[in-house]
């Protein structure tokens, strides 16, 4: 599946498409019967770190900070969900809301020195007019992942946790310290979350756990 000239940073899927996000800038949109890119989107005016979708939405986020939101039907940008103060690594959907993950790429380009600090928190985007929610802190490195349900929200960081947030009030129930660093990825289930972790080992916890 050749098309994009950058980096892929990140992939989605949903029963007919493949959609990707490029260092080129660009979102690439592909038809999963014959695997070819059907759409291409200029989507940021640098990388496009993460990716996310929905049944009206394709979500974009970036280096720039932002995360731009496009419309599935005529793929147009509907809103620009600006906010956070450093990179958009992560991002994930619900019915209700969009979730974005900030964290630094490359604090600044490779061999560069770490600022002493940068966001890495959470935000909460009401997808009916686009306005910012609810901030959820508690990460003190790059968020990596996100995950949701119908009652948490799921974060795996750099600083070696995953963290799970009430919906009801936003509030941190649960922190899951690995012991071994970085963690690079997070999914979940109707009974588990999984996180990838920087040791080579996958860990997982049940959801029924995290409420005890």
């Amino acid at each position: 599946m050749n098309g994009h000239v950058g980096t892929v940073f990140d992939i989605t899927a949903d029963k007919q498409h493949l959609v990707t996000g490029s260092g080129d800038a660009t979102v690439r949109i592909w038809d999963k019967e014959n695997w070819a890119s059907i759409k291409s989107i200029v989507a940021q005016t640098h990388f496009v770190l993460s990716i996310a979708l929905d049944e009206k939405y394709i979500y974009a986020g970036g280096i720039d900070n932002c995360t731009n939101v496009f419309s599935r039907s005529n793929l147009r940008r509907v809103a620009s969900l600006f906010g956070h103060e450093s990179n958009i690594l992560s991002l994930t959907v619900d019915r209700r809301y969009a979730y974005s993950g900030s964290g630094e790429l490359w604090w600044g380009g490779p061999g560069s020195p770490r600022p002493p600090e940068f966001e890495s928190a959470i935000r909460v985007w009401d997808k009916r007019d686009w306005n910012c929610v609810q901030i959820l802190k508690g990460h003190t490195d790059n968020v990596n992942a996100l995950g949701v349900d119908d009652s948490y929200v799921y974060s795996a960081s750099d600083d070696g946790t995953v963290r799970v947030y009430s919906k009801s009030d936003w509030t941190e129930v649960a922190t899951i310290d690995s012991g071994v660093g970085r963690i690079i990825d997070l999914t979940q289930d109707d009974d588990y979350v999984y996180f990838g972790c920087a040791d080579g080992n996958v860990r997982y916890i049940l959801k029924t756990d995290l409420s005890t």
